[in-house]
């Protein structure tokens, strides 16, 4: 079964990719990450972790580690470049996602780490000098305004907006200024900045109001939180269950990710090793990256919270795949 994903799995992704970046595409806060077909849409990303996970776990178990290596990265880099340019935490998580599973899969570390510095070289560069870009590769080809704004942009120009009108976004949300214009520092508790930045700031309020629990279903924020029920969700629950309630949460993903430790542990394929560690890699890393953007560690990234933030395509993807893949891989 698992062979079949990997491999039948791969061109549906591609056809997914291409539908994406053409009519059938679904933008939101100015990224375009789902697919509409028949009436529904679909997290193109969401599906292409598990053919990943899928087909690294049915080369690494070969015996020939470098064309394994080969192989892997090129999957690798193909699915990166077509997530990067509308979900960049999303691409870097399927990336160091890669990355683990090869390095618990026993390829040299020295190639790992060029995998990893060689995109940094290139990446790194491009993001800092995001702000001195031209406004034609700053703003979204897809947005209405886009032809009046640059009615003489040409074909290239386009090509190359749509993979970089979201850089200057991310570098925003990185570099989050503490001090104003004029120096002055920010009242992040504003009126002002709350209407800039309604998620984060609501956020934080919800997690404040939970030092004394409201209760279950008791909180206020989530009249004035748009992603209450996605994105930021682990914030009404700090409000809800304070941080016993949140930490019980931690500890029952946790729980799983032990389990799956001990499930790979006991396959007698070395196949299923790697599909159960990747699969629980990617529960565990999105829950963190969602807690830490909640609380307020990292950027804003839209990574929602797995098993709980509503999402067809990811709690189908999680809820159902994943977990019912480490309980037929432990019996």
């Amino acid at each position: 079964m698992f062979r079949l994903i990997a491999w039948l799995g791969m061109p549906i992704v591609l056809i997914l990719f291409v539908l994406l970046f053409s009519s059938h595409g679904v933008t939101q806060n100015e990224a375009t990450r789902q697919v509409r077909l028949f009436g529904f849409s679909i997290q193109v990303s969401e599906i292409a972790k598990v053919v990943l996970v899928a087909y690294i776990s049915e080369i690494l178990p070969k015996g020939d580690k470098k064309r394994a290596f080969k192989k892997i990265m090129s999957l690798t880099v193909f699915f990166f470049i077509f997530i990067l340019p509308e979900n960049l935490s999303t691409a870097i998580m399927l990336y160091g996602l890669s990355m683990i599973i090869m390095f618990v899969g026993g390829i040299e570390v020295k190639k790992i780490l060029y995998a990893i510095l060689i995109p940094l070289l290139v990446g790194l560069p491009l993001f800092f000098s995001s702000p001195y870009w031209p406004s034609e590769l700053r703003n979204s080809p897809n947005s209405k305004e886009y032809a009046q704004m640059f009615p003489e942009a040409g074909f290239v120009t386009k090509t190359l907006a749509r993979f970089t009108h979201r850089v200057p976004t991310w570098y925003n949300r990185v570099f989050d200024d503490e001090v104003n214009e004029n120096g002055e520092p920010i009242d992040k508790f504003s009126v002002s900045y709350v209407r800039e930045n309604g998620q984060e700031s609501y956020s934080q309020i919800a997690i404040a109001r939970g030092y004394i629990p409201q209760g279950p279903g008791k909180s206020k924020t989530r009249n004035y939180l748009s992603l209450c029920y996605s994105d930021f969700i682990f914030a009404i629950i700090l409000e809800e269950l304070g941080i016993f309630g949140a930490v019980a949460l931690l500890m029952l993903y946790l729980i799983i990710t032990y389990r799956a430790v001990l499930i790979a542990k006991n396959c007698d394929y070395e196949r299923y090793a790697y599909l159960v560690i990747g699969l629980v890699l990617i529960i565990i890393i999105q829950v963190f990256v969602n807690m830490f953007v909640v609380v307020g560690i990292g950027p804003v990234t839209g990574q929602p919270l797995p098993f709980i933030s509503d999402g067809g395509t990811d709690k189908i993807m999680k809820s159902f795949f994943l977990i019912a893949t480490l309980i037929a891989t432990a019996l």
